[in-house]
């Protein structure tokens, strides 16, 4: 079951990579030429609503969210992809700083899109300081070692004393 999720989430091959961009060029048609009208005014009544205070969601956004957050996510799985392959090719790079590169720049991707997808979805980063800031404290005793031998693998491989696939 893991393997079927993890092909769904990170298409490989470039018969995946075109078919992602096949999807999202019908997705973005249909929606220029308004066929989600139709889906908008089913989904956006009141009886599909989730209402708390001023804050409400339609079946509608929650669905546009999902479908958000899988398309930016298959975009940057393949932008991930696309840069392992780039400098994988550079010979001229150890392997153990071509993996390190690899993963941060993974990282780095990975959490631009994130915040890219808060923003399109429309939530507001200002409103998840309090929580962002308690779930980074509970994280931060909670994750305290895992974060600790990340780390320490980076700097074990920066110094250079072990190569990729060492024991």
């Amino acid at each position: 079951m893991k393997n079927i999720w993890m092909h769904i989430l990170k298409p490989k091959g470039i018969y995946a990579k075109w078919l992602v961009l096949f999807f999202l060029v019908g997705i973005l048609y249909l929606t220029a030429q308004g066929h989600f009208a139709v889906a908008k005014q089913y989904l956006d009544i009141e009886a599909l609503t989730f209402k708390t205070g001023k804050f409400e969601i339609t079946a509608y956004m929650a669905i546009k969210a999902l479908m958000t957050i899988i398309a930016v996510f298959w975009i940057t799985a393949i932008i991930t992809d696309v840069f392992e392959n780039r400098v994988n090719k550079a010979k001229f790079i150890r392997m153990a700083n071509r993996t390190i590169i690899v993963k941060i720049g993974q990282i780095i991707i990975y959490l631009i899109a994130g915040l890219i997808v808060l923003n399109i979805i429309g939530i507001d980063l200002t409103a998840l300081t309090v929580f962002s800031g308690a779930l980074g404290i509970g994280l931060g005793f909670g994750l305290q070692k895992i974060a600790s031998n990340f780390i320490s693998g980076l700097i074990l491989m920066f110094e250079k004393s072990i190569e990729q696939d060492d024991l």
